[in-house]
């Protein structure tokens, strides 16, 4: 099940039925008015958000199970994480665009000017979304999976991990933030406040809340704050609005 709230009243808007497992991977179109679901069915579905009706899908990926789900800026196109494979979808048809295959297994994926994907290797890879060939190198983040990933559009990245740690990264300089940001247990999840100025990250059962602001100002990257008309793309199993009013959660996971 997908439930949708409101965090201001802290009640269930909409819940949207259908899966046939544990959905893994939720994210919102640009426009906040559908969500992507992605299952361990290997299923994707997408949901209009006013009703909670279904209006795509089931998708069979033709993979055992989804582990990511990232909309495209303009929300035409979905990318899906799964066992060994990156694939895109049309939106409107449900079409199979594009697939990249990797070498270990995709858990997280964020999506701007270019596609951003977490491995269970501990490797990010960065992928041009005009030829869909990987931009740069692999990078090196953590020392386990990448769960989560939370990306605003001035290029300042964070991902969460199994490892137990948080990191912070500016793309554009190809290089980590300070060091990592510790905690008890596997880091499940990570998002970033649409203002950049904070980073929550869930652990163990509890959320951990970080000032970004300070973090980046005693690295010198100070200027990369205040962020003008941000778009959040998250790939997690908790996936806030661009509103930062409503958010999707998954249940039984």
């Amino acid at each position: 099940m997908v439930k949708v709230w409101d965090i201001e009243t802290r009640k269930v808007t909409v819940k949207c039925t259908g899966h046939a497992d544990r959905v893994w991977s939720v994210c919102w179109s640009t426009d906040g008015m559908r969500v992507a679901s992605g299952c361990l069915d290997g299923t994707v579905r997408v949901w209009e958000m006013e009703s909670g009706e279904r209006v795509l899908g089931p998708i069979k990926t033709g993979n055992q199970r989804v582990l990511a789900v990232a909309y495209s800026p303009d929300s035409s196109n979905i990318a899906t994480g799964t066992y060994l494979a990156i694939d895109i979808w049309d939106t409107t048809t449900g079409e199979r665009l594009s697939t990249l295959e990797q070498n270990c297994h995709v858990w997280s994926l964020a999506w701007t000017s270019e596609l951003i994907a977490g491995l269970s290797n501990g490797y990010i890879r960065i992928f041009n979304t005009t030829t869909w060939r990987e931009i740069n190198r692999m990078i090196k983040d953590h020392n386990s999976t990448i769960l989560a990933i939370s990306l605003l559009q001035n290029g300042l990245l964070a991902t969460a991990s199994e490892d137990g740690t948080a990191r912070l990264r500016i793309l554009s300089k190809m290089g980590a933030v300070g060091p990592p940001l510790p905690h008890q247990g596997s880091v499940r999840d990570v998002a970033l406040s649409a203002d950049g100025k904070f980073l929550a990250a869930c652990a163990n059962k509890d959320v951990y809340v970080w000032d970004t602001h300070t973090i980046l100002k005693d690295c010198g990257l100070e200027d990369l704050l205040p962020v003008p008309n941000v778009s959040v793309r998250i790939s997690s199993p908790y996936a806030f609005s661009d509103s930062n009013r409503m958010y999707a959660h998954l249940s039984a996971l």
